[in-house]
């Protein structure tokens, strides 16, 4: 798919800049295929989604060891949070522990 081309793209760059992390927000499609990526080349993964992110997608994101935020006022907050958030040399598409889930209390 399209999404698992730019997770593609994304985690080549994190690995060539030697980045650590990738973060991104998402409605649940980008995030199971980044986490799935990240995992796959060794990288951590922060994801920040909606509240109502379908469970399937979340157990995915989870089960692949991302940390996954939800975010109850949705994807247009969660965008901006995604990036105030990310760490120094974290490489994020345009769009704490492994598998944890945090629900943005205030987001």
């Amino acid at each position: 798919s399209n999404k698992d081309r730019a997770t593609a793209l994304v985690v080549e760059h994190a690995l060539r800049a030697h980045a650590h992390t990738v973060t991104c927000a998402s409605t649940g499609n980008v995030a199971a295929s980044l986490a799935v990526g990240a995992a796959a080349a060794g990288l951590n993964a922060v994801i920040f989604v909606p509240e109502n992110v379908e469970d399937t997608k979340l157990r995915l994101m989870l089960l692949a060891g991302a940390t996954v935020i939800k975010v109850r006022t949705g994807y247009t907050r969660a965008f901006p949070l995604s990036r105030a958030a990310s760490p120094a040399g974290a490489v994020r598409p345009r769009a704490a522990t492994p598998g944890a889930l945090v629900t943005a209390p205030h987001a």
